[in-house]
């Protein structure tokens, strides 16, 4: 009974994390920030979960110890790339180093290797995310298990060997459960988008729609400021007689038409025009 409930208890203690893991990633999709800086905040959010991982670790022998920070490692790389990579590196071998042990050394040559190999994975592959992408990613990283042959030949021999097949399974699985819900996150961000821009735009024409306008208007600089905001309204003469003629179908084939046209005229690049049409018009 105490060692079922030390099972649940580590269970529950890997959801909770990954639970947390995957809300901060969401915080930084939904923070909108340019690569620059969400690379390495993604990098920093491994690199703590790396390090939190080391807490609870598979201990095969006196100061030899496994986790998943590889998982992190790896995941740090595909979903954000180099600089994310190298922070998490960064932050997971200074935590090695500090924690220390006979297995320091294998233990921070393996965190390089996983580093390494995971950015030759993406450079390979590219940034695919579904379940066979995982699944390469997680049995790629465990190649960095060859660190082993650092340690002693005894130990080696004796334990560290008959220790691998669990490894790999627990970067695999690592991989693809994390990996899984964190690409789970991003694709509903990326529905979240699509809907917005769908429910800001008119159907036929493209153009913003009034929820779009009170939107601006909200984000519009207030009066005491040097910036200004802009309507253009447009009226088409005798289109009543367009519709009354040719039909309705026709009647919105010219409004879409007539709405490519102006989308593509940009005002700011004419001398002399100072209008600001962000968000009104549709860029081309």
């Amino acid at each position: 009974m105490i060692e079922y409930m030390s099972f649940l208890a580590d269970m529950l203690e890997k959801v909770g994390l990954a639970a947390l893991i995957i809300l901060a990633y969401r915080t930084i999709l939904r923070s909108r920030w340019p690569a620059l800086w969400s690379g390495p905040a993604i990098g920093v959010l491994f690199g703590l979960g790396a390090v939190i991982t080391m807490i609870d670790p598979f201990v095969v022998g006196p100061g030899i110890v496994f986790d998943i920070r590889t998982v992190m490692v790896g995941l740090a790389a595909l979903f954000g790339g180099f600089w994310a990579v190298s922070i998490t590196c960064l932050i997971t071998v200074s935590a090695r180093l500090f924690v220390g042990g006979a297995g320091v050394l294998p233990g921070t040559v393996s965190i390089v290797l996983a580093a390494i190999i995971a950015l030759i994975f993406v450079r390979v592959r590219g940034n695919q995310r579904d379940l066979r992408s995982l699944i390469l990613l997680g049995l790629a990283i465990s190649l960095n298990l060859s660190s082993i042959v650092l340690l002693s030949f005894e130990f080696l021999v004796n334990t560290a060997i008959n220790s691998i097949p669990a490894l790999v399974v627990r970067n695999l699985t690592g991989t693809v459960i994390l990996g899984y819900f964190l690409a789970m996150e991003e694709r509903r961000e990326e529905e979240h988008e699509a809907f917005k821009e769908m429910a800001e735009r008119d159907a036929l024409t493209g153009l913003s729609n009034r929820r779009a306008l009170q939107l601006l208007e909200r984000r519009t600089p207030t009066r005491d400021s040097n910036g200004f905001f802009c309507v253009i309204m447009f009226d088409l003469d005798h289109f009543k007689a367009v519709n009354d003629t040719h039909g309705h179908g026709f009647g919105d084939v010219v409004l879409a038409r007539f709405a490519e046209i102006i989308s593509r005229r940009d005002p700011r690049k004419r001398p002399g025009c100072a209008l600001w049409r962000r968000g009104i018009l549709r860029h081309p």
